[in-house]
């Protein structure tokens, strides 16, 4: 599991390198999608480095990662109120949203 997230993340990393920010979005979405299990950590991972570069994110990038990053507060935050995850995440994301609203 950990030898795939870290593979995911090198790709998202090629994406991000090269200055296409929305196919790393892509990408990411994509894995979040499909596999849920291992692609909900690259998922975080990734929106955890909105903080880095946030002059990086305008309109289209922020359209693009919004479904993801509402699925993820709304799954954390069901898992924070049946007290199964911790706030965390949820704080995560929120940051996340902030970030590139901020930006655009």
């Amino acid at each position: 599991m950990l030898s795939s997230r870290l593979r995911e993340m090198r790709v998202i990393q090629r994406f991000w390198e090269r200055g296409d920010l929305r196919a790393a979005i892509a990408h990411v979405t994509k894995i979040y999608d499909q596999e849920p299990a291992s692609g909900s950590g690259a998922a975080y991972d990734f929106v955890k480095s909105f903080q880095l570069n946030p002059s990086a994110f305008n309109l289209e990038a922020f359209a693009d990662a919004l479904p993801m990053l509402a699925d993820m507060l709304r799954i954390n935050f069901t898992g924070v109120l049946e007290g199964r995850a911790s706030e965390e995440h949820m704080q995560v994301v929120l940051t996340a949203i902030q970030v590139c609203a901020a930006s655009i």
